[in-house]
């Protein structure tokens, strides 16, 4: 995949999103490097499959999951997601862990 991957767009289904923090060893401890954070965004598509693709911390607070829409990625890299009617779709009541 990577550089030479095709972009592709399908209709998904937003299910869940993921931290992944950069651990550095020094001097026999395990520190986690607070300005090394990766966001990932996990995806069930329309034809089964599901992909993890890695976002900005924008879109990682945006996403609600069970949000249906159209998902633009190109290997394993988020391009956009819009979910269809979102204001129908999101509970405005529901917290948003951010």
């Amino acid at each position: 995949m990577g550089l030479f991957a095709k972009e592709r767009t399908i209709e998904a289904i937003y299910m869940s999103g993921m931290i992944e923090q950069t651990k550095v060893a020094q001097n026999g401890a395990t520190y986690i490097k607070s300005d090394i954070t990766t966001y990932y965004a996990v995806f069930a598509l329309e034809d089964g499959d599901a992909v993890e693709l890695r976002t900005s911390f924008e879109n990682y607070c945006s996403f609600v999951p069970g949000d249906r829409g159209m998902l633009t990625y190109k290997g394993h890299k988020l391009i956009s997601f819009t979910p269809f009617r979102a204001e129908e779709q999101a509970d405005p009541s529901a917290p948003v862990e951010c």
